[in-house]
């Protein structure tokens, strides 16, 4: 990409913007309009005109990176993340807003709507300051950087400004702190990420920044924006009412502590992977198939305490032992560190993507089971040394037949997903069959599977004994 290339894309990205913001003051400003022959207490219409004032200068501050991003050296990396920040915030309810409004009296349904706007800006406001922080690694001018720091704040104010309107209006109880907890936990998880990676970017050289880290936050904050809508139009006395609920409040402690995790698996990458081996990228279906689980469970033994979901979802279960998985690599590493002298995990930044997204797939299909078996490949046998693994005899302290998992893992990917087993010599097509049946037995199946449930059988098995044998490792690693 030339620099041309990156100016413009900066700027239909900043214009989109800033186009998107009109459109929703504008729709604010008319929305005031009607809301004005309401009675209205001073307070709740100060705040509202602060809305469009917000608004208002929002658009403005665009116009002002625009001037200043002509004269400025644009990296590809942030193009990227200027046209994703463009691409994926979007405001669906400033609609909905308007419809509402144009009722004779304020209801109800308005100050949700408004609420639901301001978790909308809040998520924006977020997705700018991981920008600001990305343009301050990239090395732009600081009045560019400057510009955008302030573009963040404004949003932050106007956040808190309709959020702030929202509740004034009777919003359902459980409904302002939700958002308040989602805004938070995105904010957290996004400054955690955005951070590591600046930390990766001044120990590798990277051409590309390893965004793909980023897409469990995107599936949260996917999950998160429906799951709110659909909150706000349920009778808050229902089950079902209480069961999105509470998925929502554990979707956060999802994402929590998957991201907590993200710097130590950072520290295990030590350079970059520019692989074009097609991989896995399906969609990260964990917190949808929590929810699920969770109002089946709702249906008869009542809503799960967030206390009991780890241990009383079968989806939380396996997501909880892979990032036990996680866990257990960096501490096999700094074990390995102190009794062989050098790490026995050493993790290019393709390792780094698949293993971020692990804890965030169910796999129910073909194509989301391959992702599984392509994360712990890379991270117990790729990783470790391929043939020449860092954490077996002579390297290190595990027996050929301890490492039994780490082949069957090698069989399922190398013979079947990821290769045709069919290739080659005919003696060499049938041990691969071979190879590829006793793996399958490994795990708990006499056939290729085939049904969501068969794929989840595999799913739970490979990373039960994904965390049996780190365990073996870490143990063994410390009394070396």
């Amino acid at each position: 990409m030339t620099d041309a290339d990156d100016y413009q894309k900066l700027g239909i990205t900043l214009a989109g913007l800033g186009g998107r913001q009109a459109i929703a003051a504008q729709n604010m400003s008319a929305a005031m309009k009607v809301m004005s022959t309401m009675q209205m207490q001073p307070e709740a219409m100060k705040m509202l005109a602060g809305i469009s004032a917000q608004q208002a200068f929002f658009s403005k501050t665009v116009g002002d990176v625009m001037k200043i991003a002509g004269t400025t050296r644009l990296s590809t990396e942030t193009a990227k993340m200027l046209a994703r920040l463009s691409k994926t915030q979007h405001f669906p309810l400033t609609e909905a807003v308007m419809k509402t409004a144009g009722a004779s009296r304020l209801s109800t349904e308005t100050a949700k709507m408004l609420a639901g706007l301001g978790a909308q800006n809040s998520l924006l406001t977020e997705a700018v300051r991981d920008v600001t922080n990305t343009v301050g690694a990239m090395r732009l001018s600081s009045e560019t950087a400057r510009m955008l720091a302030g573009l963040g704040a404004q949003q932050a104010k106007f956040s808190q400004v309709i959020v702030a309107a929202g509740a004034r209006q009777s919003v359902a109880a459980q409904l302002a702190p939700l958002l308040a907890a989602n805004s938070a936990a995105w904010f957290n998880a996004a400054s955690v990420n955005v951070n590591a990676l600046r930390d990766l970017s001044t120990r590798v050289q990277l051409s590309a920044m390893p965004t793909a880290i980023m897409q469990p936050l995107r599936a949260y904050n996917d999950f998160s924006t429906k799951a709110l809508r659909r909150l706000a139009e349920l009778d808050p006395e229902t089950i079902a009412a209480k069961s999105l609920a509470r998925s929502i409040d554990w979707a956060q402690v999802e994402i929590t502590e998957a991201t907590a995790r993200v710097p130590a698996l950072v520290d295990l990458v030590c350079e970059e992977d520019t692989h074009d081996e097609s991989l896995g990228h399906g969609r990260l279906n964990l917190l949808v198939v929590e929810r699920r689980e969770l109002a089946a469970v709702a249906g008869g033994a009542g809503v799960l305490d967030i206390a009991d979901i780890r241990a009383g979802l079968r989806a939380a279960r396996v997501s909880g032992k892979s990032l036990r998985i996680q866990d257990l690599l960096f501490d096999c590493n700094e074990a390995a560190m102190v009794s062989l002298k050098a790490g026995v995990f050493e993790y290019t930044t393709r390792m780094l993507n698949a293993l971020c997204r692990l804890p965030f797939v169910v796999p129910l299909t073909m194509e989301l089971f391959g992702e599984v078996v392509d994360a712990l490949y890379f991270a117990l046998y790729e990783g470790a040394g391929s043939d020449h693994l860092r954490y077996m005899q002579p390297s290190g302290p595990l027996t050929k037949d301890e490492c039994e998992f780490v082949f069957c893992v090698k069989h399922l990917r190398n013979k079947w997903l990821r290769h045709d087993p069919e290739h080659g010599s005919q003696r060499s097509i049938e041990r691969s069959f071979a190879d590829l049946k006793n793996a399958l037995a490994f795990f708990g199946l006499d056939h290729v599977p085939t049904k969501p449930r068969e794929f989840r059988i595999l799913h739970e098995a490979m990373i039960d004994k994904a965390e049996a044998f780190l365990g073996i490792l870490l143990r063994k690693l410390q009394q070396n």
